[in-house]
């Protein structure tokens, strides 16, 4: 069966069955189907250079920055992929052209919700703003956000986190942060 991104009818035809009315089934979902992506989770990339505003704390993949046994967090919900750092922070990696699109929920940690933290996230293509997520808050405390960027052509990404203001508590997550190549095969 071929199945097309958007659709919700998967449709069957049998010319050998035993009677007209069983010739054709049809299977419809309540939502359109979404094929499955070929891409890699950032994390899971080595990058050209990672720099956290948090003086003697490096910028970690799958944990929070404050340590390898601290969890990303976003909104009470853990994730066990992505990055964690603290603004002002940027990290580049080497794309080649070889993506499509760079999708992210971003935010500041949880478990500094009650804390002052004050970021912008942004993302770059070769030097080019492509998005930023808008300020968000530890106190109160902004939901995650989501950002899906179009990379198609873009040789080096780089990802920002701005401290907009005051650089206290920005702690910053880039959670289930992934890199599509296009639909899987």
């Amino acid at each position: 069966a071929n199945l097309r991104q958007g659709e919700n009818t998967l449709r069957f035809y049998n010319p050998d069955a035993p009677a007209p009315d069983l010739d054709k089934v049809e299977v419809y979902a309540d939502h359109s189907f979404k094929l499955e992506e070929k891409g890699v989770y950032i994390s899971d990339l080595d990058w050209v250079s990672a720099s956290s505003g948090w003086s003697g704390h490096a910028v970690q993949k799958d944990h929070s920055i404050y340590s390898a046994a601290s969890q990303l967090d976003l909104g009470g919900i853990i994730y066990e992929k992505g990055l964690g750092t603290h603004a002002p922070s940027e990290i580049v990696y080497a794309l080649n052209g070889d993506y499509a699109r760079f999708r992210s929920l971003v935010g500041v940690a949880y478990n500094r919700w009650d804390a002052s933290g004050n970021v912008n996230f942004q993302v770059y293509g070769d030097d080019a703003l492509l998005a930023e997520s808008g300020v968000m808050t530890g106190k109160p405390y902004t939901p995650a956000r989501y950002l899906d960027v179009d990379v198609t052509g873009v040789q080096t990404l780089k990802l920002v986190v701005d401290p907009n203001g005051a650089n206290s508590d920005d702690w910053a997550n880039f959670c289930n942060t992934r890199l599509i190549q296009g639909l899987a095969d």
